[in-house]
């Protein structure tokens, strides 16, 4: 048989009538249905149930190492996890939900001189407006 036949019959393509011709005449050839007829008579051999059940076996093992491989994996990353956000949780650095303690202010007496009572009300507002309250000149205090 032609390479070029041979090429365009692999590749599906439509054969001519004379393409057509020369391969009906290489089939028909007496190598062709010798090889034909050698093919035919070899006995069609199914696989036993043994062999069948054996290789089946083997094939769940493999499967089931690599199913438990897979669980291992996820088991150690889901436990690294876990102690991760455990460690955070418990010795994680605290937030500071509280304002620093703050020392009271000293009292006003007759005594004390007009400078001293604008730096008492100034440290007063310093220490109101850390710890987040705003005194309005009224006095009242607004959030």
């Amino acid at each position: 048989m032609d390479k070029r036949l041979f090429d365009k019959i692999l590749a599906g393509e439509q054969l001519s009538a004379e393409e057509s011709l020369r391969l009906d005449q290489a089939l028909e050839s007496k190598g062709s249905t010798a090889a034909g007829r050698a093919v035919g008579e070899l006995p069609d051999e199914a696989p036993s149930m043994a062999w069948r059940s054996d290789l089946n076996e083997k094939l769940s093992k493999g499967s089931r190492k690599h199913r438990n491989l897979l669980m291992w994996r996820y088991g150690l990353a889901v436990s690294a996890g876990a102690t991760a956000m455990f460690l955070f949780v418990n010795f994680g650095q605290p937030i500071a939900d509280t304002a620093a303690p703050v020392s009271d202010p000293p009292l006003v007496t007759d005594s004390t001189t007009l400078e001293d009572d604008a730096l008492s009300d100034l440290q007063n507002e310093i220490t109101q407006g850390s710890m987040g309250v705003m005194v309005s000149f009224d006095g009242s205090a607004g959030f």
